[in-house]
């Protein structure tokens, strides 16, 4: 489980006034927006995104004019094409760039991780780190620079190994100010790692260079719901067919029926599978498919098991049951009398 990225929107960019406003292909509910700032300016510049984005880091070095910003945006409400952003004093030149992208196990509400921020004032490369070790595997990273030169200067800054440029403002020009949006899908299956973007101007010595850094977590996938026919559990009391969702969470998929008031057990793709809700009377529930693991728990027809005595339960299935348990039909076993 991944992100992926939806649209790398394009850089907007201001040399003068107090707002920037990048634009984006209308976004998709539910999937999480990154919103990367660089600008530079010997005022004080607060980056301030409209109601719904949430700050990741903000890093002004003191000894520089750069600022760089990282916002997001979780579980977007979809439709949004245009951010406008203050920033309280005008700039040299001010960018921004909004990334949009998908958690492939859902939306997340609560994904940002970890966070870091670097600044050089001379050299050729800027690395940022995050400041301490990610939580998780598969994260998403994105990182943002600012690069000041003392007058115009024809640079392409390049993004770290692992990382891809989204945007950039002034690569292969000569002018003073250049920034760059960098994004990582997958940090790695690795949790415990510090996550490095190492930007580079292409060899010419910098005035100040400036980065921040933030990963994203996936959503874990620890719960999804089931729903239809394929979601039949017994209830809870072993009465009936629940009528909606049961929430299957985990490996070991222990499955609490809908509508019901305690909790199921058992594993669901092994041995073990055969499912009766907490509560529940003793009674068969209906028959197993055996032959392989990952089979299911399946009922066949209108709920027909096997009784003790050898026939089937149900009057429409045709056909009896064996001593030992299996179905007139081939490929059929009744489920163990619970």
């Amino acid at each position: 489980m991944t992100y992926s990225l939806v649209n790398a929107n394009t850089v907007a960019t201001i040399t003068s006034g107090t707002t920037v406003t990048p634009t984006c292909t209308s976004t998709a509910a539910g999937n999480l927006l990154v919103l990367g700032l660089s600008g530079e300016s010997g005022l004080t510049i607060t980056f301030t995104p409209p109601a719904g984005w949430q700050k990741a880091i903000s890093y002004h070095p003191a000894s520089s004019n750069d600022y760089v910003d990282i916002w997001y945006y979780p579980n977007n409400p979809g439709g949004i094409t245009s951010v406008a952003v203050t920033t309280g004093n005008a700039g040299t030149s001010i960018s921004a760039q909004i990334m949009e992208f998908s958690d492939s196990a859902g939306s997340n509400t609560s994904p940002l991780d970890k966070t870091g921020s670097n600044q050089v004032t001379s050299g050729t490369t800027v690395a940022v780190s995050t400041s301490s070790t990610i939580a998780a595997a598969h994260e998403l990273a994105v990182a943002v620079f600012a690069c000041h030169y003392t007058s115009a200067t024809k640079v392409t800054l390049a993004a770290g190994t692992g990382f891809t440029e989204a945007g950039n403002y002034g690569n292969a020009i000569k002018q003073t100010d250049h920034a760059a949006f960098d994004y990582e899908l997958d940090t790695g299956a690795s949790s415990g790692i510090t996550v490095t973007d190492t930007e580079a101007d292409g060899g010419v010595t910098v005035t100040d260079f400036a980065g921040a850094i933030a990963t994203f977590k996936i959503n874990t996938g620890t719960s999804q719901n089931v729903t239809g026919v394929a979601a039949a559990v017994t209830a809870a009391g072993g009465v009936g067919t629940p009528s909606g969702a049961a929430n299957v969470t985990g490996v070991a998929a222990p499955v609490a029926a809908a509508g019901g008031t305690g909790t199921a057990f058992g594993t669901i793709g092994g041995v073990a599978a055969p499912v009766a809700a907490a509560g529940g009377s003793r009674r068969d529930h209906g028959c197993w498919r055996g032959g392989h693991a990952g089979s299911h728990p399946a009922r066949h027809r209108s709920g027909c098991c096997c009784h003790r005595g050898g026939r089937c339960r149900h009057s429409s299935w045709i056909g009896q049951c064996h001593w030992r348990g299996r179905c007139g039909h081939s490929g059929w076993r009744c489920r163990n009398c619970l």
